[in-house]
């Protein structure tokens, strides 16, 4: 056989040339050691108290007024979430809870997190997919190891998987060992799928904020007392490991109908006390988490040491995240970005065009395939 020949066949056996889905993994899924899991009953649910400091600060906030006109967002509200938004806005605290404590029974987390009715129910019926999530799971928890170097990186020119043996235990103790923390994935609700760990059931987004509180801990490196700012922050996970890792405060600023849920999740996982609704008025206590509006992070004085962005810059109305952008160019040191860029508009089209901007470094993100991270220093 000639040795072209020879090359061809080895090049088959290594990449799926045919099947687009290999796009969205780092190594062959067959080769890991994961296992799945769910949670059974999650964590007690929040008292009256909490719940309805809740639905004070979401309906003192115009939760309808902050979507723009040309917003994906505005579409996955008013298709999916309105009944849910009746019951935060004119429902009893009982009936808020139900539906804040059970959000795999509906779409209260449709388009930021995994947990919601269509997901959990194809799962539920579904071992093989149990088993393939909890593989994609593992996969991005290796690529996060390999990040920040608590894992060699592996190499698909190489016959060699030395990192894909490794159970998603042993990749933990890597992370852990390497970068001096300690890992667990609290699991406040019934119903969550992902991959079993003995710190908890590790979900798709849950792997992705670590690797994301990580970044930002080692981005503030040395900064005494940083602070930090994240638009869209989804349920809040990030937040929770940044503070669990020692960020002495974190603050959020997003959509009502989403921080509603992020509320809940981090006063499930932080404690009530640690958490700062809009509105409140509550001084700024180590470990808390301060949660905001769009309106009043924009007519905001604070400056920040870090903003950063995920999964959403690129996807709502242009108008806003230009105010958004204008915003942070001037009460910003550094812009952290991690977007996809399918859409029209892009984060690089807003530093490109921008005078204060001092330098950016761009590259693929490690975890999320498809994905780029940006990080913008500004004058």
């Amino acid at each position: 056989m000639s040795r072209l020949k020879v090359f061809l066949r080895r090049l088959a056996s290594r990449w799926d040339l045919v099947d687009p889905t290999i796009w969205a993994r780092h190594r062959p899924s067959g080769q890991l050691k994961a296992k799945g899991g769910v949670v059974d009953k999650g964590m007690p649910e929040l008292e009256d108290s909490a719940v309805q400091r809740l639905l004070s600060a979401y309906r003192s906030s115009r939760p309808t007024s902050h979507y723009g006109a040309d917003s994906m967002w505005r579409g996955f509200f008013e298709s999916r979430q309105s009944r849910l938004h009746d019951i935060f806005l004119n429902g009893s605290v009982s009936e808020a809870r139900n539906v804040l404590s059970h959000p795999g029974k509906s779409d209260l987390f449709y388009g930021f997190d995994n947990l919601f009715g269509e997901f959990v129910q194809r799962l539920k019926r579904s071992s093989s997919l149990r088993e393939s999530y909890a593989r994609n799971c593992l996969d991005d928890l290796l690529c996060s190891a390999e990040a920040f170097g608590a894992l060699r990186c592996e190499n698909p020119e190489s016959e060699v998987r030395s990192n894909s043996g490794f159970s998603a235990d042993e990749v933990l103790a890597k992370l852990e060992n390497s970068l001096g923390i300690r890992v667990t994935f609290p699991n406040p609700y019934p119903s969550e799928f992902g991959l079993r760990t003995s710190r908890g059931v590790a979900s798709y987004r849950a792997i992705h904020s670590l690797d994301l509180a990580l970044k930002i801990r080692q981005l503030l490196k040395g900064i005494p007392s940083p602070k930090v700012l994240e638009i869209g922050a989804g349920l809040g996970r990030s937040a929770y490991y940044a503070t669990r890792f020692g960020l002495p405060g974190y603050e959020i600023v997003d959509l009502p109908f989403t921080t509603i849920s992020q509320g809940y999740f981090l006063m499930s996982t932080l404690g009530a006390d640690k958490v700062i609704l809009a509105g409140e008025a509550a001084p700024e206590r180590a470990g808390c988490v301060r949660l905001t509006t769009p309106s009043n992070f924009l007519a905001s004085s604070a400056h920040y040491d870090l903003v950063v962005n995920v999964d959403s810059f690129t996807e709502i109305d242009p108008q806003i995240a230009r105010q958004y952008w204008q915003k942070i160019e001037v009460s910003a040191a550094r812009f952290l970005s991690i977007n996809h860029e399918i859409n029209p508009l892009t984060v690089k089209d807003f530093y490109d065009q921008s005078r204060r901007v001092k330098r950016a470094f761009r590259h693929p993100c490690w975890v999320r395939r498809g994905y780029v991270e940006e990080l913008v220093e500004f004058v």
